[in-house]
């Protein structure tokens, strides 16, 4: 503005993006929720159930009341503990969200990360309602 010309910026220099740096609890925020969400989906997609055992044998043993396979209990834990660490970091991604909200912080990432986190803890609970309604879908169907 003193009397020397303004430069034009380089169209091919690439543009420093400085959202990251300025939203750290945005970016926290998110990587929990991604975390939370992949612990969420890993047992179902990876673990392998254990294979039962063939005969009527121990499908009597378990209904009435018998002691299960320690295979199947082994891997009812490892379902159990991914849950349960899915849910602990989802919880952690929810509010490290709505503390970025809270300072400003880039409300684009804060609320994607609002978003996965929600959908994180719900996981199991939205497997379930679809299985419902397609259980329920079924009956109505068959006709009784």
């Amino acid at each position: 503005m003193n009397g020397t010309p303004m430069m034009a910026r380089d169209a091919s220099a690439p543009r420093k993006s400085r959202t990251l740096r300025r939203s750290p609890l945005a970016v926290a925020a998110f990587i929990a929720a991604f975390i939370a969400l992949s612990l969420a989906l890993l047992p179902d997609a990876f673990l392998p159930p254990p294979t039962p055992k063939a005969g009527i044998g121990p499908l009597l043993k378990s209904l009435m009341g018998a002691q299960k396979d320690p295979a199947v209990v082994a891997f009812e834990a490892r379902i159990q503990a991914f849950h349960a660490a899915s849910l602990a970091i989802g919880i952690v991604g929810t509010a490290l969200g709505v503390l970025a909200l809270a300072k400003r912080e880039s409300r684009i990432l804060a609320l994607s990360a609002l978003v996965v986190s929600a959908v994180a803890l719900v996981w199991q609970y939205l497997i379930l309602g679809i299985g419902l309604a397609l259980f329920i879908l079924f009956l109505v169907g068959s006709g009784l």
